[in-house]
Parts: structure tokens; sequence; C-alpha cells
């Protein structure tokens, strides 16, 4: 790993190096560049990353109102990790929260069941509202699609969302939101 990055003075605990060289294919040079990906997005966003307690009540707040269930590997060895919202009212809902909470239950499912092939992640927004898409910023939209894309502990076989409202296309493509895996 090249240690004139900015991050080269922290402690890396051996099993996350591992899964990091796990997700890029034993590729050193990408491991590198995802590790520095991941820390400067934990500098960069701490809406995501600060006060990542299970039990506080922003934390308990998601539980209550999202569904965050991990599924057996797939027959090809693949990580499944399924979110829905339960709760169809958008004030329950703030997306940062989710995102925090959705990337704590991932790395605590990666870090118990170790690293697999791939990871499929599946988003099911069948009680999506058009006030769950107008309530978080477009930046935390934007920085919740770079962290998964780039700076996730896990390589990304599959994005599936389904179950989306008509208007959701026309709105991320109006936002200028591009996903690269999904939609």
């Amino acid at each position: 790993l090249n240690l004139s990055m900015p991050w080269n003075n922290l402690r890396f605990d051996p099993f996350q190096l591992l899964i990091y060289f796990h997700a890029c294919d034993g590729d050193l040079k990408r491991t590198a560049h995802r590790l520095h990906t991941y820390y400067k997005c934990k500098k960069e966003m701490p809406e995501f990353f600060k006060n990542r307690n299970p039990e506080s009540p922003e934390i308990i707040q998601c539980f209550d109102s999202q569904y965050y269930v991990t599924f057996p590997p797939s027959p090809d060895n693949c990580n499944l990790i399924y979110t829905a919202i339960s709760n169809h009212e958008p004030k329950s809902y703030v997306f940062d929260e989710a995102c925090k909470t959705f990337i704590m239950l991932s790395e605590a499912y990666l870090y118990r069941n170790g690293p697999r092939a791939d990871t499929i992640f599946l988003f099911d927004l069948k009680s999506l509202q058009l006030g769950h898409i107008f309530q978080p910023a477009i930046s935390s939209i934007r920085k919740g699609m770079h962290f998964l894309e780039n700076a996730t502990p896990m390589n990304i076989k599959a994005v599936h969302i389904f179950n989306t409202v008509p208007f959701i296309r026309y709105i991320f493509g109006k936002l200028k939101i591009k996903f690269k895996l999904w939609l």
C-alpha cells in the first residue's frame, strides 16, 4: 500500500485490510485507492459516519421505519442485502440516518460473515412516496451513491431497485443523479 496516502498513520485492523484486498480481487493498487476513498468519505461525510451507535434514537428510528434483511449467500456465493421502507410516512424517514444505518449494517454483516465473491444489494421502493424523494438533500444522495460505488469494502455485483414508482427515474434524471450500477 502507498504509505504516502494521508491516512497512513491510521492503525488498520488486519481483517479490514483483508476484506478490502478481497473486494479488489487482490489488486494492491485498487485496494489502496478504495481504502483512501473510504477514509476520505469518513472525513468528508460526517452525516454517514459520526455517532454510529446502534442504540441511538436516530438509528433506532431507522430500525423502526425500514427493513434491513440479510439473506444466506446466493448459489454463486454472493452476499444478499435487502432494504425497504416499512413506514409509509415520509416524516419518519431521514435519508442521512438511513444511509448511516445501511452502511453500519452492511459492514457488520461483512465483518461477521467474511468476504464473499460479490455483493448484491436489493432496494425495494414499494412504499416510497413523493415526500421521501424531496426530503434528502441532493448532495446526500450523491454522497451515498459515491460511497456505495467507490468506497464500500464489498465487490458489488449488482444493485437491484424494484417496485419503483413511475416518477423516480424522471426525478433522478432531472436532478442529474447518475448511477453506474443501477436503474
